[in-house]
């Protein structure tokens, strides 16, 4: 394959995948990646759980701060846990996988987010 060919073919893939997000209108964005371990691939990290306590109590401080939102429970009332679809329907992330301090709180910030689609919309008023 020679230099002047490959742009070209980049270019087709990025044009094809402008395209089918075009067409739709709708990006995705899958909340907790990585998050799942494939039992195919070896572990070759034998540090692959958190077991420092603080570190899980503070995990489980903002997943519960999370819980504890109006959007999070109307998601948990809309959907049922039967019927949640991975990369669709948003999940916590696994306190008990180690993770960086910054990976945690990335997956931490997208979960959030992802459940502000179930809040109320701005007009409606809860009493």
């Amino acid at each position: 394959m020679s230099d002047r060919t490959a742009p070209h073919f980049f270019f087709c893939l990025d044009r094809a995948f402008m395209s089918a997000t075009s067409l739709y209108g709708v990006g995705m964005v899958s909340i907790g990646v990585g998050t799942d371990t494939d039992p195919a691939k070896p572990d070759w990290s034998h540090n692959r759980y958190e077991t420092d306590v603080a570190t899980l109590q503070r995990r489980q401080k903002q997943i519960d701060y999370g819980k504890n939102t109006i959007g999070y429970q109307r998601y948990v009332e809309q959907v049922p846990k039967a019927l949640r679809k991975p990369g669709i329907h948003p999940h916590s992330p696994n306190k008990y996988k180690r993770y960086s301090r910054r990976s945690w709180d990335m997956q931490i910030k997208l979960w959030r987010r992802a459940l502000h689609a179930w809040d109320p919309s701005p007009g409606l008023r809860l009493l």
